[in-house]
């Protein structure tokens, strides 16, 4: 939506990408489909859409990210978590913006480079970024809609940084008692911070 703070960090605007692919769709031939989010009330973007909605290869579609998303070729986004949704299907990522997995995407960054999207042939994901998507699900994201997740992934990075903490410190030195107030505050908390993206059913925070 237009109103999101992660789009500041898009490198083009979504109407001059919508334009941009509508154009390169009549020119190779081949299929667009758009999925418009389920809570944009924007009615600039609803112009944009009823703009490229005449050309025959652009199809604004309704459906479920989970049923568009395995009979595409590859998906573009900004830094929209379809693009993560995207990469664990499988499926060749083109990104425009910066976000946590943008290093597992074929990064745009030139408006020209749209084209590249026409040309993908559906190849196999890399196992290395089968690797690293497996890393930041299971290592670095947590699930939101868990206070018990939450609780033991602070725990295991507080007890990581006492053991950092510790080898780095002189050895002359007498040992400090770990300081858990920060967990302490934060497990009292956690029921304020806990949020939900009803749209898609994805924890978000």
């Amino acid at each position: 939506v237009n109103s999101d703070e992660v789009l500041k960090l898009a490198r083009f605007t979504q109407f001059e990408v919508i334009r941009r692919l509508a154009g390169l769709a009549q020119r190779h031939g081949k299929h667009v489909v758009l999925k418009r989010h389920p809570l944009c009330d924007s009615q600039t973007i609803e112009k944009m859409l009823e703009e490229v909605s005449g050309n025959d290869f652009v199809h604004i579609s309704r459906c479920s990210v989970h049923r568009l998303i395995p009979k595409s070729t590859c998906v573009l986004v900004s830094n929209s978590g379809v693009g993560l949704q995207a990469l664990v299907h499988g499926k060749a990522v083109y990104t425009l913006a910066s976000s946590e997995y943008a290093h597992m995407t074929v990064q745009i960054e030139d408006i020209d480079d749209l084209e590249r999207l026409f040309f993908d042939e559906a190849s196999p994901q890399k196992p290395e970024i089968r690797r690293q998507l497996g890393y930041l699900l299971n290592e670095y994201w947590v699930d939101m809609s868990s206070e018990d997740a939450i609780v033991r992934r602070l725990e295991a990075h507080m007890q990581a940084f006492q053991t950092s903490a510790h080898a780095d410190a002189p050895q002359n030195e007498p040992e400090q008692k770990p300081t858990l107030s920060i967990l302490h505050r934060a497990n009292k908390e956690l029921g304020d911070v806990i949020l939900y993206d009803v749209a898609d059913g994805v924890p978000q925070g």
